[in-house]
């Protein structure tokens, strides 16, 4: 679902590729007509993992290995030309998730540090989008975890991460303003592997909806008790 977004007002339907095929890392077509309006190509790109649109439709984000210049993972193009407008430089660290806050003001960015003589680590990034910095990053997950999704509560403030682990603690949750864990959910008993591949809270925060843990879609309540 990282993968396709519809832009706020419902005008196009953008697609990204984790694979760049002809250098092309996202597709946007009009979402009435089904026609291709425009497509975004980068010759040094490694592809993408995720995408979102800003809350006012002005900005489509995307994460990815690199972008138009070397290092770039946190890229910003405006919608009203699909030019790039800033970018962000993480690398050690590859992003694999994104979602924006619905008042706009900050992207979280999950994924890993990864290299020769870089210590593996799994993190949250926090991105102010008003002044293009990254303003924390959360440490609370093992080494061999993997960030499967990312959902931002209506206020702003708390984040839950899903995750693919064999262990308790399959969705954890986070007061961004702290960095701290507030909240953690066990999948203690379960006897194989299994992912929180998607994280939706509703659009009131009443509803903390979670798939497919052990093949199942568990909804929650907002504050996830």
């Amino acid at each position: 679902t990282e993968h396709l977004r519809y832009s706020p007002d419902g005008r196009f339907l953008a697609a990204c590729h984790s694979r760049a095929e002809r250098n092309i890392v996202i597709h946007i077509w009009d979402a009435q007509t089904g026609s291709l309006a425009h497509f975004i190509d980068e010759p040094e790109t490694g592809g993408c993992s995720a995408i979102g649109f800003t809350p006012d439709g002005q900005w489509l984000v995307r994460v990815g290995d690199t972008g138009p210049r070397p290092k770039d993972s946190f890229i910003v193009y405006s919608t009203s030309n699909w030019q790039t407008i800033w970018g962000l430089r993480t690398i050690p660290f590859y992003p694999t998730t994104l979602a924006i806050t619905p008042n706009g003001k900050l992207a979280a960015v999950g994924g890993g540090n990864f290299g020769p003589g870089v210590q593996h680590q799994i993190q949250i990034l926090i991105v102010d989008l008003s002044t293009h910095a990254i303003t924390r990053t959360i440490d609370a997950f093992f080494a061999d975890d993997q960030i499967k999704s990312l959902a931002w509560h209506p206020d702003g403030i708390h984040l839950a991460a899903g995750t693919a682990v064999g262990r308790p603690d399959i969705v954890k949750i986070f007061d961004v303003t702290t960095g701290k864990l507030v909240m953690a959910e066990s999948v203690e008993g379960l006897t194989h592997r299994t992912t929180t591949d998607v994280l939706r809270y509703s659009p009131d925060g009443k509803y903390l909806a979670e798939s497919t843990i052990d093949n199942s879609i568990r909804i929650w309540d907002g504050q996830h008790r």
